[in-house]
């Protein structure tokens, strides 16, 4: 494959710009490796599942660029939809507890949209997590 000496000459001149800090931990290093080896797999397969879709006797570096911009938006979109799924859930819980305590008794309607609320964040949540 490749050297990458750049990126451990880029990471010593950012650590030797400022006295600290002055090193990875051991353990940190190791968790940047693991990240380093896990996106450059994400990427990797990406990248051939593009070549494939078009059908390309090799991958090309625009379809790695094209991958690496596919992981960015498949990112931004699993930040949004724990977002939405948090909100949703927070007021769908909210408004469950609000049922369950504050009202003698509340409309059957309300349950309903509370629990159709709750249980479309509580869905979203999970979404974003099993995309992780």
């Amino acid at each position: 494959m490749s050297d990458l000496s750049p990126v451990s000459e880029a990471i010593a001149r950012e650590l030797a710009r400022r006295p600290r800090p002055n090193s990875f931990s051991e353990r940190a290093f190791q968790a940047l490796l693991a990240t380093q080896d896990e996106y450059v797999e994400d990427l990797s397969i990406e990248a051939i599942r593009i070549a494939r879709r078009e059908e390309s006797d090799s991958v090309s570096e625009a379809q790695v660029h094209h991958a690496r911009a596919m992981l960015q938006s498949r990112s931004k979109r699993v930040a949004w939809l724990e977002l939405l799924g948090g909100v949703l859930a927070g007021g769908g819980f909210a408004q469950t507890l609000t049922n369950f305590v504050a009202s003698n008794n509340p409309e059957p309607l309300s349950w309903v949209v509370s629990s159709l609320i709750l249980g479309a964040g509580l869905l979203m949540l999970g979404a974003s997590i099993a995309r992780r």
